[in-house]
C-alpha cells in the first residue's frame, strides 16, 4: 500500500481502521490513568451528583420550547431577509 508518497505497509489495514484502533488505545490509557487519580474520580463523582440533582423537562415542555425556538428562528430569518432586501435596494440605487 502506498501512502503519501511513502511505502508504509500496515498489513492491509486501512487508515480508518488504524486511526480507530489508535483512538481506542489512547482512550484506554487515559481511562486507566484517570481512574487511578483520586482527584479526577472525585470530580467525576461530583459531576454525577450534580446531574442527579437537576430536573429534566418532560415531553410537553420540550415540545413547547422547540416550537418557541422554531418560531423565533423563523422571525429572525424574516427580519434578516427584510434588512438584506432593503439595503440591497438602497445600495443598488446609490451605486
Amino acid at each position: 500500500m502506498r501512502i503519501g508518497g511513502s511505502r508504509v505497509v500496515f498489513a492491509g489495514l486501512s487508515w480508518p481502521i488504524i486511526s480507530g484502533i489508535s483512538a481506542g488505545v489512547i482512550a484506554l490509557i487515559l481511562l486507566i490513568g484517570f481512574s487511578m487519580n483520586a482527584k479526577a474520580t472525585g470530580f467525576i463523582d461530583e459531576v454525577f451528583a450534580e446531574l442527579h440533582k437537576s430536573t429534566w423537562p418532560n415531553a410537553n415542555e420540550t415540545f413547547r420550547t422547540t416550537v418557541a425556538v422554531t418560531i423565533m428562528v423563523g422571525l429572525a430569518a424574516l427580519v434578516l431577509a427584510a434588512m438584506d432586501w432593503f439595503w440591497g435596494v438602497v445600495f443598488r440605487a446609490i451605486l
